[in-house]
């Protein structure tokens, strides 16, 4: 009885007479930490009760987005010491923000599903031999970084309470880091590799990670990484992974400078992302890159990743140099002194592209006149909801972001 959870609305009415009756008859505490569960409102922030007839009952909310899901949104929206608001549709027997574990568990789902496919493909076993150290990439010491700094960070949150901080870390190591990076590189390095062997290990090097993954997630998410744990490995010995033990982190394979390269591919792979879909190029469609560098580390950094940025960016044809000159038909960008030249002349018409920039740059130009004006009113600023006046603000600063950029891709393209 070391720690008590409870709802804040019994502090008086019974935790602190516990803890007084206790002290008084047994000169002890009867335990040492309490932890307050957030109370759950409706968008009007009324407190769920039945009394009130605003609340869905629960098993319907289950039913309709499952167990895992409802458990886990519930703990990611529910910030310590503070109550969490839900959109409640009490006549449908809804709550609309449950999509937010329920999309994440489809993510799971579909990730373990890819690889499990990938090791089929690719011949090997679940319990087969994983990379060596000397085997790896960097994209594969990156993600395994990137795994342990998040259990060194998850277990700091458990040891100290705080539930959301833990799934928030598990949300945003799984959705971005492993299933929307290294799933992604995983495809690339496969597809690009023509040894049987290395393959088999690298398929088996994500799946004894995916399986640290699940046990890390399951006090969150118990029953779809329990049916995982078993799709992975049918003849597991912990029979089940409650059993199994928990993640540890491992120091000697935290990599903070190959965490801080890899932060720069990603942003620099997300830019040219941003670049392509500025003029309209399909993801389909493959375009030539020149990527200018300040420094020979650098070079050798982009070198040694040419095919993950060449796959994730679907580049036809990679160059990377030291202070190179901007090539003709580019448009370009620079993220942190690295420029990016994209050559888009031969994949796009460059007079209609010139004549759409053109009608966005007046479109632009026309509802940026307009939010300025309607800043400039005092009696909107003083009249309208905070959050409207806040809103509208944040819409002129990314509208005149967007017509910089907009004018800037008019100009190289006018060269």
């Amino acid at each position: 009885t070391d720690l008590l959870v409870t709802a804040p609305d019994i502090i008086f009415f019974w935790v602190a007479r516990m803890i007084m009756a206790t002290v008084h008859f047994k000169n002890t505490i009867p335990f040492k930490h309490v932890y307050f569960t957030s109370t759950i409102r409706d968008g009007q922030g009324r407190k769920l009760s039945k009394t009130l007839g605003n609340s869905p009952d629960p098993l319907n909310i289950i039913d309709k987005y499952g167990a895992d899901a409802v458990r886990f949104t519930m703990l990611f929206l529910a910030p310590l010491g503070q109550d969490v608001r839900l959109d409640v549709d009490v006549v449908q027997q809804d709550v609309s923000s449950i999509e937010i574990g329920r999309n994440f568990a489809n993510k799971i789902w579909n990730a373990g599903r890819f690889i499990l496919m990938k090791l089929e493909e690719v011949g090997g076993s679940s319990n087969g031999e994983t990379l060596s150290q000397d085997e790896m990439s960097i994209s594969d010491k990156w993600i395994l970084s990137r795994f342990n700094s998040t259990v060194q960070k998850t277990l700091e949150a458990l040891d100290n309470f705080r539930v959301t901080e833990y799934s928030k870390l598990l949300y945003d190591f799984i959705w971005r880091d492993f299933c929307d990076w290294y799933v992604e590189i995983l495809k690339v390095q496969i597809n690009q590799s023509n040894d049987a062997s290395y393959k088999q290990k690298a398929v088996c090097f994500a799946i004894k990670l995916y399986n640290e993954i699940l046990k890390l997630l399951h006090p969150v998410m118990p029953y779809i990484t329990e049916e995982i744990f078993h799709l992975l490995d049918e003849s597991n010995s912990c029979g089940s992974i409650s059993t199994a033990k928990f993640p540890e982190s491992k120091e000697s394979e935290i990599a903070i400078d190959i965490e801080s390269e890899f932060d720069l591919i990603q942003i620099v792979v997300e830019e040219i992302r941003k670049l392509r879909a500025s003029v309209g190029i399909p993801p389909s469609q493959k375009v030539p890159i020149v990527i200018s560098v300040k420094d020979s580390k650098q070079l050798e950094l982009f070198q040694s990743l040419s095919q993950v940025v060449s796959g994730l960016a679907k580049i036809s044809d990679y160059k990377v140099d030291v202070q190179h000159e901007k090539p003709d038909g580019a448009i370009s960008s620079v993220v942190r002194e690295i420029e990016l030249f994209l050559v888009v002349a031969s994949a796009i018409d460059l007079d209609k592209e010139k004549e759409r920039l053109n009608k966005e740059i007046e479109r632009l130009e026309r509802n940026i006149k307009g939010s300025e004006s309607k800043l400039s009113n005092d009696r909107f600023v003083q009249n309208a909801p905070p959050d409207v006046v806040a809103y509208e603000r944040e819409k002129l600063a990314s509208m005149k972001e967007t017509l910089s950029k907009t004018k800037d891709n008019l100009k190289d393209l006018l060269g």
